[in-house]
């Protein structure tokens, strides 16, 4: 409550007829007294009470609890005794006082708000630099927004007059921390984006699995590296029909693969079996753990002529009777049939023309081989990221 100041007029020469309005002049200044003690009471009293206000209340209260009490208790002796009259300036001076009294209660009471915010204020630079400390390696209390957190945590309190500041401050602390734990989540979980082993995966694999990561706030960096783990295992050991894509050998039962050079006129073709693909073809070979020979080869059958599996080549030839013998080569070895008998009996071919042949449909097999190996040596060279 504000205060008003004592507005009395002390007779300028009292003598005993005044004796009433001195009394009632008396009465005012012990009220005056009794409002002051209540208001530093009813100040005293307004929560949260901080130290400076403490501080101004006790050292007022000394004032009007000894030094202004002591003086009224005389002017209280000195209207018993019928003397108020002979000391007017003792009243007057005490009005002067107690006037000063007023305004300086006035000051406290106006000075609470400021007073606490200014008290708070340094409190929440305290807790803003214990939130700092508290925060995990990597993370600043600018990457989580402390600063406007603080601001909206001093609005909000400054206008509730800090009453809740013990329990907000509880909940700033904690809300900060789980930021914290979030934004650290969040950087273990970007970081694996640029890891040096998770670069050699698909960029598409590697970015949706991070994004989805970064969105699900239940997923731990630990949990997002297993998935790029096991992306990369899978990546790694392709399966028959990845390979099969990527290597351009097609993935239907038999597959004839475009024209391949010719022979005396005769076209040569290479044809792919569904049974050329070793069993360990689909998802069993890995790409940085064998040289580009080793996948070739655990790839793709070798042994060649054997069960007419392989990949193989085959002379377009017609013989003067009509048949089409489709005289093969497997892996370089002819099979063991009448194919190249036929040939060689019905065309008259000597058997130096026939090995020219087979020779020709070696060499395409090989020219199939190198780019083969080629495209195994650009998965390799690139971690397996394109297949």
């Amino acid at each position: 409550m504000k205060l008003s100041k004592i507005s009395v007029n002390v007779p300028r020469k009292p003598s005993k007829a005044d004796k009433s309005a001195l009394e009632r002049i008396l009465k005012t200044l012990l009220d005056t007294q009794k409002a002051i003690g209540a208001a530093l009471d009813e100040i005293k009293a307004s929560e949260p009470l901080v130290p400076a206000t403490v501080d101004k209340i006790q050292k007022q209260r000394k004032i009007t609890d000894r030094s202004r009490a002591a003086e009224l208790k005389d002017l209280e002796k000195s209207a018993k005794r019928g003397e108020l009259h002979t000391n007017p300036a003792k009243l007057e001076r005490l009005i002067k006082d107690l006037n000063a009294d007023i305004a300086k209660i006035n000051d406290i009471e106006g000075s609470v708000h400021n007073d606490r915010d200014l008290y708070f204020g340094q409190e929440l630079d305290a807790i803003a630099d214990e939130i700092e400390r508290n925060l995990p390696k990597g993370v600043s209390g600018a990457r989580i927004g402390l600063p406007g957190l603080i601001q909206r945590f001093t609005r909000k309190n400054s206008k509730a007059g800090w009453k809740n500041f013990s329990k907000e401050r509880k909940a700033l602390i904690e809300a900060c921390r789980d930021l914290g734990a979030e934004e650290d989540r969040k950087n273990g979980i970007s970081a694996l984006a640029s890891d040096r082993e998770m670069l050699k995966l698909k960029y598409k694999t590697r970015h949706k699995i991070v994004e989805a990561g970064l969105k699900d706030k239940k997923k731990t960096p630990a949990a997002v590296r297993k998935e790029l783990e096991d992306a990369f295992a899978e990546q790694d050991k392709p399966s028959k029909a990845r390979w099969a894509g990527f290597l351009q050998l097609g993935a239907g039962g038999s597959y004839t693969l475009q024209q391949s050079g010719a022979f005396r006129g005769a076209k040569i073709h290479l044809t792919m079996s569904k049974d050329s693909w070793t069993s360990a073809a689909d998802g069993g070979v890995s790409i940085k753990d064998n040289s580009v020979q080793q996948i070739f080869e655990k790839l793709l059958k070798q042994s060649g002529a054997n069960g007419w599996k392989e990949l193989h080549a085959t002379l377009e030839v017609r013989l003067p009777c009509g048949k089409n013998p489709h005289v093969f080569l497997f892996a370089g070895v002819p099979p063991r049939n009448q194919a190249w008998t036929e040939l060689e009996s019905q065309t008259g071919w000597s058997a130096k023309l026939a090995a020219d042949a087979q020779a020709a449909m070696r060499g395409e097999l090989d020219k199939l081989a190198t780019a083969l190996k080629k495209k195994i040596k650009e998965a390799k060279d690139q971690h397996g990221a394109p297949v």
